[in-house]
């Protein structure tokens, strides 16, 4: 459901979320409810704010049952660097709500109860969000430092692993839960739904690779520039453990030796995804020579 825009940006409630508001009202935990949903929002709105000071379009924000989403386009085809900060700025923005909630409760006369509760919900969702996996915040600053060692795709695959890891141990610690006599079904779906988004975000790694190759074609005779990182490969290295390594705001070549360390050939991005396209991602770089391997 649509509930309003910030600027260009659309804000969405999902169906779901309106029926966990629903069914808090009738236990009497509105107020708190809306408070949660304040501080997912204010979260999300850090996000977009910083994106849209790199130049980025936020298309939409919508609250979910277990937090948010901010949709940023262009966010795959910036740097590491840029994506890290866009995903820290809303764990540090919840900080500094605990922190003015804090502060307020020690030097005013205020309802403490209500400040603490302020308090504690923004380190709560702060925290979590810091966590080393995907789809959270902390898992894409774990990926863009990994993405300089590993490269993209590899990046990508080990943060997810981990939320895939994280999702396990809370369905878990639910199930564990269950057995004690203490039913947590919100421990339980928010597992189920770390685990799905964990998975997304995996196999959409491979995809976003690919996309990158392509875009940057168009963008060097589009703007006949682009930044150049060179790669060195063996004959028989497959294409698609070169390809990992590629950074979406860069143009590479990959130059092939032989093992005696004689240069073979030079290649481009354009020659690289020509024969991906022909031949597959696990043809080795050799082929690309016009000498089988």
């Amino acid at each position: 459901m649509r509930i309003g825009k910030i600027g260009q940006t659309q804000l969405i409630m999902h169906n779901a979320f309106i029926g966990i508001m629903i069914l808090f009202s009738l236990v009497g935990l509105l107020t708190k409810a809306l408070t949660v949903f304040g501080c997912v929002l204010v979260h999300e709105l850090a996000h977009a704010f910083v994106a849209m000071g790199y130049g980025l379009h936020v298309k939409e924000i919508e609250l979910l049952p277990f937090g948010g989403v901010a949709r940023i386009q262009g966010l795959t085809d910036i740097a590491s660097s840029i994506e890290a900060r866009i995903a820290i700025a809303g764990p540090l923005i919840n900080f500094f709500l605990a922190g003015a909630a804090w502060t307020v409760g020690q030097t005013t006369n205020l309802d403490w109860l209500n400040l603490n509760f302020i308090m504690q919900t923004n380190v709560a969702i702060g925290a979590f969000n810091l966590l080393p996996a995907l789809p959270l915040d902390g898992g894409r600053i774990y990926r863009a430092g990994l993405t300089k060692l590993v490269g993209y795709r590899q990046a990508t695959e080990r943060a997810a692993n981990l939320g895939r890891l994280m999702a396990i141990c809370l369905g878990g610690a639910s199930l564990w839960s269950i057995y004690y006599g203490i039913i947590n079904f919100t421990l339980l779906l928010l597992a189920i739904f770390l685990y799905i988004a964990a998975n997304r975000e995996r196999g959409m790694a491979a995809y976003i690779c690919m996309q990158h190759l392509t875009r940057k074609k168009e963008e060097l005779l589009r703007r006949g520039v682009l930044f150049t990182d060179q790669f060195t490969a063996l004959p028989t290295t497959p294409l698609r453990n070169i390809i990992c390594w590629f950074e979406p705001q860069k143009y590479h070549t990959v130059l092939v030796v032989e093992e005696n360390c004689q240069v073979r050939c030079l290649l481009t991005e354009a020659d690289i995804m020509d024969a991906i396209i022909k031949s597959g991602v696990d043809t080795p770089v050799g082929m690309l020579a016009g000498k089988e391997e």
